[in-house]
């Protein structure tokens, strides 16, 4: 009786620490997880304010070419 009592504590222990391990490892992965994510929306960020500025900058050379335009009309 004694003897089974005594392995079980040992399985229940070892249970235990196999279940901090596998915490300890997830925890982990989480971590790793959302770090990536973390960079990933960084990339995204700095590639939207990029086509943002690329917009921004097309409109106003579209708005130049047009007062161009209607500078040179007004001439003629």
């Amino acid at each position: 009786m004694k003897k089974a009592k005594e392995q079980i504590k040992k399985a229940q222990a070892k249970a235990e620490q196999k279940a901090k391990e596998a915490n300890a490892k997830m925890k982990e992965k989480i971590a790793e997880a959302k770090k990536e994510a973390k960079k990933a929306k960084a990339e995204a960020e700095k590639k939207v304010d990029k086509a943002k500025a690329k917009v921004k900058s097309e409109a106003k050379k579209t708005k130049a070419k047009a007062k161009s335009k209607k500078a040179k009309a007004k001439k003629k």
